[in-house]
């Protein structure tokens, strides 16, 4: 059973997104409580109806606002008498719900990883998503490939990337064909859109794996959690039928939108008329259609997605991205033209939203010089379809930032601690973030797949798809085998798949290097391990092969999270063993050249306040790094972290100087020849 849900601040629903069994028991519940009938409780094709869901949630709802309004604890985890979970979070003033029967740490990551979804596509202006179908398509699609992925491979398992491994000749050529890429989009849309757009990233990845990266010399750096961001995309275009037996992909998508009317139907729309709320259920077929515009063989998809930048944490950029040939993708971003507006536009929100705490009228002039500042750079927008919606809305912001000015805002803020807002300030307040969102939305969200400048841009980006495809051709099949066998990669030291024969009882390893975000280690798949073995192998590599095919993803999936658990608790070194298997978890501090640095201790104020580990949330690394080598920047800090597993009859010291011998080898392949000294595992 799993069930996502959102709701907004009066407790309507905007997106709700679940599978059967999560159907199944809601209908349950609301027999119980006499809002439905019996007889439909076994009517799966019946959805549930919106006032339904409201009222069965609207105690939960209102408690959790109490507890944080008044309180400031709120609830993050409820666990029901059934084993039922359900895992809450706030953001933009609306309630994310994920309730399941799994875990409690990974009904948390799938509420974490929802939430920066909707952060990726929608911004603060949660209520896009029942507004905009066509966002709420990419949205329940983004889940879907999270889903699967996070469940089958190990870069999702981690939050990493995985690089493919090639020789330089090939990878100088892919970042070649990416440069001409870029080029060529760039000049054909510096005469269609007026510059409008700006091409600056381009990305070739092969099974997942990123083959090639190329960003133009104005662009913002593109980040690891970018990377893994924009992989999903390609990841709902992939045969997923292998992960049907997981269980943790949604089979029905739920959501609500204004103005439809009921049919009944297998794969027709459904719709529950409900005087202003309309419930539909949108079958899987549905969902995972997509109007796809195909040009002699290559099919470009587009999407709006808003990436964090130096300029702002939601920079909108227009993602095309096309399967070139089989399991070889290619993804091209480019920063729209009005990204400096949008990110002043955006801190004059986060401006607004903190004049509500705290005293002093140093906030209030820093937003009256934010707006002058937005003000002036929306008179220098290129003239469009909406430019006068924009000027419109920006009109409307100044006009309630003089209601709160005169209501009262500077005398508030210099007054005492104990004073409380008047009601009227209260809801001048609440007026201008209402106005600033609509603001930021008619700036930031205008692109779709639909409008004339899309449709150019589309077009470009599929010519130079076309090109790409022209020019890697002959590259394909290598680049798909090299993708399937990718850890088979030597050094002087180390042949991975084959790393039994120096490491006796090695059977798997994952190596991270969280200061870049990217991942070593070797295939899990069991016929990729056999396809490895050309030049005759040894018993021992033999016995490793059954080992591994006894290995199953399950085992190592509990094994990393287990080691994942310890260190949200501040423990960076962990060893255990069952009943087949040693497992050994280290994560270590190094500065620049390679010095093992000793981390502080921290207490439990300071753990409870970091996010989940991982990086697609937010950076877990860079802030534990923060607390942990106080004295030296981030950006110094090297930090790295290694799983093995070994048989179970290897003994603790064994583990120890084969991890150490391990590390010096991996980083050979990876290129980090500059860690001159093997982090001090004991």
């Amino acid at each position: 059973m799993l069930g996502i849900l959102i709701f907004d601040q009066l407790n309507d629903i905007i997106y709700i997104k679940s599978d059967i069994g999560f159907l199944r028991h809601v209908q349950g519940m609301a027999v119980a409580q006499g809002l439905n009938s019996p007889s439909e409780i076994n009517d799966l094709k019946k959805a549930v109806e919106a006032n339904i869901l409201v009222q069965l949630f609207s105690p939960l709802l209102t408690s959790h606002q109490v507890m944080d309004l008044q309180f400031g604890n709120p609830y993050t985890a409820i666990t029901c008498h059934d084993g039922t979970t359900l895992a809450i979070h706030k953001y933009e003033s609306c309630v994310f719900l994920v309730i399941g029967q799994a875990e409690e740490e990974w009904l948390q990551r799938l509420l974490s990883t929802v939430v920066r979804l909707t952060k990726l596509l929608v911004g603060p202006c949660v209520t896009v998503l029942r507004e905009s179908k066509e966002r709420r398509k990419v949205f329940g699609r983004l889940i879907k490939a999270w889903l699967h992925a996070s469940a089958s491979q190990q870069c999702y398992l981690v939050e990493a990337v995985e690089r493919l491994v090639l020789s330089p000749e090939v990878t100088t050529a892919a970042v070649q064909v990416l440069s001409q890429v870029l080029d060529k989009m760039k000049s054909k849309q510096s005469r269609s859109s007026g510059g409008a757009l700006l091409p600056c990233h381009a990305l070739l990845l092969v099974r997942n794996k990123l083959l090639a990266l190329y960003s133009s010399r104005s662009a913002q750096e593109l980040s690891a959690c970018d990377v893994l961001l924009l992989n999903l995309l390609l990841q709902e275009n992939q045969d997923q039928s292998e992960a049907s037996s997981l269980q943790l992909l949604l089979e029905d998508d739920c959501t609500l939108s204004p103005g439809s009317a009921r049919t009944e139907g297998n794969s027709q729309l459904q719709e529950v008329e409900d005087e202003g709320s309309t419930l539909q259920t949108v079958t899987l077929e549905q969902l995972e259609g997509e109007e796809q515009q195909i040009l002699e063989g290559v099919s470009c998809h587009s999407v709006l997605m808003l990436l964090k930048t130096e300029l702002s944490v939601f920079t909108p950029h227009l993602v095309h991205y096309s399967v070139l040939h089989p399991n070889l993708a290619l993804i091209v971003v480019s920063e729209i033209g009005r990204s400096r507006v949008s990110g002043s536009v955006m801190s004059l929100l986060q401006c607004v939203a903190g004049l509500s705490s705290g005293r002093g009228t140093h906030a209030v002039d820093v937003c009256e010089a934010t707006l002058l500042q937005t003000l002036q750079l929306a008179r220098k927008l290129t003239p469009n379809s909406n430019t006068d919606a924009i000027a419109h809305a920006l009109d409307k912001v100044e006009l309630q930032w003089h209601h709160c000015k005169t209501g009262g805002l500077l005398e508030w803020r210099e007054g005492d601690q104990d004073v409380e807002m008047s009601s009227r300030l209260e809801s001048a307040l609440t007026a201008l973030l209402d106005a600033v969102r609509v603001a930021w939305k008619l700036i930031s969200l205008p692109y779709s797949p639909s409008t004339g400048g899309s449709l150019v841009a589309a077009a470009c980006a599929q010519q130079a798809a076309l090109y790409a495809k022209e020019k890697l051709a002959s590259y394909a099949q290598f680049l798909d085998v090299k993708a399937m066998t990718n850890s088979k990669f030597e050094c002087r030291a180390l042949t991975v798949n084959k790393y039994m024969d120096d490491f006796p009882g090695l059977v798997h390893f994952i190596y991270v290097n969280r200061s870049t975000h990217e991942l070593t280690a070797p295939s899990l798949d069991p016929l990729e391990s056999e396809t490895c073995d050309a030049d005759g192998p040894s018993n021992q590599f033999l016995e490793s092969c059954q080992a591994t095919r006894q290995l199953t993803k399950e085992r190592v999936w509990t094994m990393f999270e287990f080691a994942r658990s310890h260190l949200s608790s501040g423990n960076f070194s962990v060893m255990w063993k069952d009943t087949t298997f040693s497992y050994a978890y280290f994560l270590w501090f190094e500065d620049r050249n390679g010095v093992a640095q000793i981390p502080e201790q921290l207490d439990e104020d300071v753990l409870a306040a970091l996010p989940l580990p991982g990086i697609l949330s937010e950076d877990f690394y860079r802030r534990l790094t923060a607390h942990c080598v106080p004295a030296l920047s981030p950006d110094q800090v090297q930090v790295c972290e290694v799983l093995c597993v070994h048989l179970g009859l290897v003994t603790a010291p064994c583990i120890l100087e084969q991890t150490r011998r391990l590390l010096a080898s991996v980083w050979e392949v990876a290129g980090q020849g500059t860690s001159c000294h093997p982090a001090d595992l004991l």
